[in-house]
């Protein structure tokens, strides 16, 4: 966005696009003026700043999100297709790490596991027992 004809002494630019902003504007503007553009939409470089910090800031929230679901719905397919107990080799051929659970609680010299929908319980070093929660954590 441009300025409207104004001095541009103090050489103060919009954060998010560069464009110098008029001496006599506030002097905590940072960002340009929100425009209504003829189609209706709205251009407002401060709301593309902000968009732009929390994408990069959320990027990481994502990917943990997405790898929670993918063990919710693999740990769902192993309970279905192979009961409540099953073993360590499940767990690999399902592609199911322990060390991606949300939290490992120790219980007596083995752990339980939790997951977002699951809990897998360690009944020995090669075998594990899956409950279901009755409410996702």
């Amino acid at each position: 966005m441009k300025p409207h004809g104004s001095a541009h002494t103090q050489g103060r630019q919009c954060l998010h696009c560069g464009a110098p902003i008029a001496d006599h504007i506030h002097k905590g503007r940072k960002f340009c003026e929100r425009e209504v553009l003829a189609d209706g939409s709205v251009q407002s470089c401060k709301d593309d700043f902000n968009a732009r910090l929390r994408k990069e800031r959320d990027e990481s929230f994502r990917g943990r999100t997405a790898l929670q679901k993918r063990l919710s719905i693999a740990i769902a397919a192993l309970y279905k297709n192979k009961g409540e107990r099953v073993t360590t080799d499940d767990l690999d051929r399902y592609e199911i790490p322990l060390e991606d659970a949300l939290r490992q609680e120790p219980k007596g010299g083995l752990f339980d596991f939790y997951f977002h929908h699951h809990r897998l319980e360690q009944l020995s070093m090669t075998h594990l027992k899956i409950h279901p929660h009755a409410h996702p954590l």
